[in-house]
C-alpha cells in the first residue's frame, strides 16, 4: 500500500504535518526514561552527605584512640626504663652496703680474733679501768655502725618494694587504659561498619550524583590550589623588598618523599606498625597508622621519630605554608593534633588516612583542618 498527500491540499498537509509532530513528541514522552526530581535528588545527595560526614566525624574519633594509646605507650615506656634503672641503682647500692658489712667484721675479727665479742671477755681480758673504757667505747661505736648499716639496707629494701608497687600500679593503669581502647575501638568500628552499610545501600540509587558531586569537589580542590598558588606568587612578589625568614632546606626530604612512595596502597592499621616493623593483625607484610607511617619513613634515612602525631608537632621545625618542600610533615587538627602525613609537592601530601583505607596521595585542599607543617633534618 503507498501512501499519498494527493486531495489533502495545503491546510490538510498543515494539519497532518501537526498531527505527526503531535505523534512524535508523544510516542517520545512515553519511551523516553524517566528521571528523579530535582528535589528528590537534591534529598538522597544531603543523605549521603550527612552519612559520609558520619563516616569522617567517627572515623576521627578512632584515629583519636589510635593516637591516645601511642602516647599512652610512650609513656609507659619512659616509666618502665625510669623504674629499671632505679632498681640498677639500688641494687648497686645493696651490693656495697653488704661488702662494707664484710669488711666491717673483718676488722672486727682481727681485732678480737673471735667473730662475737661479749661484755665479760672485754672486761676479763683488761688489765686496767681505763682500758677497760676505751674498748667498751669501741665495741659501742662498732654496735652503732652496724645499727646504722642494718638501717641502711632496710631503708633500700623499703624504698625497692615502694618502687615495684608503682610498677605494679602503672601496669595495672596501663592494662585498663589498653582495655578501655580497645573496647572504644571495637564500639566505633562497629558504627563505621553500619554507617558504611547504609550507605552502600544508597550508592546504587545515587551512583551518578556521586559522580557529579565528585566532579564538583574535583573543580573546588582545584579552585582552591589554584587561589593558593595565586596567594603564594603574591607573596612572593611582596617578599621581594627583603628576604622572608625560613627554615633552611631539608637534605633529606627527597629519599623520605621517594620511601614513602614504596607503601602507596599499604593498609591502614592502628598502633601500626609493631617495635620491629611488622602488623599487629598478622593478615599483611607490614602496615601503618598515620604517625607509624612518617616515623617508619624518617627511621630509613637515620631520623628518629616517636610514634605520635602530637610529638612529632611539637619536636619539628616550623615551616610557612609558601616555603614547605616534599619531605616536610604536614599536620592536622582541631582542639589539638591527631593526623599527620607527608608533603610531596604540587599542594599534595600522603598520608595512612584511616581504618579501612590505605596509604594514598591527596590535595591538601580537601582537608579543612590544616594545622600547618614542619621539618626535620639529619
Amino acid at each position: 500500500m503507498v501512501f499519498s498527500l494527493k486531495g489533502f491540499g495545503k491546510r490538510g498537509i498543515q494539519r497532518w504535518a501537526f498531527f505527526a509532530t503531535l505523534v512524535f513528541l508523544v510516542a517520545a514522552l512515553f519511551s523516553a526514561p524517566l528521571f528523579a526530581s530535582p528535589t528528590k535528588i537534591a534529598q538522597k545527595k544531603a543523605e549521603a552527605a550527612r552519612i559520609k560526614a558520619q563516616i569522617d566525624e567517627i572515623d576521627r574519633q578512632l584515629e583519636e584512640a589510635v593516637e591516645e594509646y601511642n602516647s599512652a605507650t610512650i609513656r609507659l615506656q619512659e616509666i618502665q626504663k625510669a623504674i629499671q634503672e632505679t632498681r640498677s641503682d639500688l641494687e648497686r647500692a645493696t651490693n656495697e652496703l653488704v661488702e662494707a658489712q664484710r669488711v666491717l667484721d673483718e676488722r672486727l675479727v682481727g681485732i678480737y680474733k673471735h667473730g662475737n665479742v661479749s661484755f665479760l671477755s672485754v672486761l676479763l681480758t683488761t688489765e686496767d679501768f681505763n682500758g677497760f673504757l676505751l674498748r667498751l667505747e669501741y665495741l659501742i661505736r662498732v654496735a652503732d655502725q652496724d645499727m646504722q648499716v642494718l638501717e641502711k639496707v632496710r631503708r633500700i629494701k623499703a624504698e625497692i618494694e615502694e618502687k615495684e608497687a608503682k610498677l605494679e600500679e602503672e601496669e595495672a593503669l596501663q592494662a585498663a587504659v589498653q582495655r578501655e581502647l580497645k573496647a572504644k575501638r571495637e564500639q566505633i568500628e562497629g558504627q563505621i561498619k553500619e554507617k558504611k552499610a547504609f550507605l552502600a545501600s544508597l550508592e546504587e540509587e545515587i551512583a551518578r550524583l556521586i559522580k557529579e558531586e565528585e566532579e564538583r569537589q574535583a573543580r573546588l580542590r582545584a579552585e582552591a590550589l589554584r587561589r593558593a598558588q595565586e596567594e603564594q606568587a603574591r607573596r612572593a612578589q611582596l617578599s621581594r623588598g627583603g628576604a622572608a625568614s625560613r627554615a633552611p632546606g631539608s637534605p633529606i626530604g627527597a629519599q623520605v618523599v621517594s620511601i614513602a612512595k614504596q607503601y602507596l596502597g599499604v593498609p591502614y592499621h592502628w598502633a601500626a606498625p609493631t617495635d620491629d616493623g611488622r602488623c599487629p593483625t598478622g593478615e599483611h607484610a607490614i602496615c601503618f597508622d598515620c604517625s607509624g607511617l612518617t616515623m617508619w619513613c624518617f627511621s630509613q634515612v637515620g631520623v628518629p621519630l616517636l610514634h605520635s602525631s602530637a610529638w612529632q608537632y611539637n619536636r619539628s621545625v616550623p615551616v610557612d605554608y609558601e616555603n614547605m618542600e616534599p619531605g616536610d610533615l604536614v599536620f592536622f587538627g582541631r582542639n589539638h593534633i591527631y593526623h599527620v602525613g607527608i608533603y610531596v609537592g604540587d599542594g599534595n601530601f600522603l598520608h595512612a588516612r584511616c581504618t579501612g583505607d590505605v596509604v594514598k596521595i591527596e590535595p591538601l585542599s580537601a582537608r579543612e583542618d590544616f594545622v600547618g607543617a614542619g621539618r626535620f633534618y639529619p
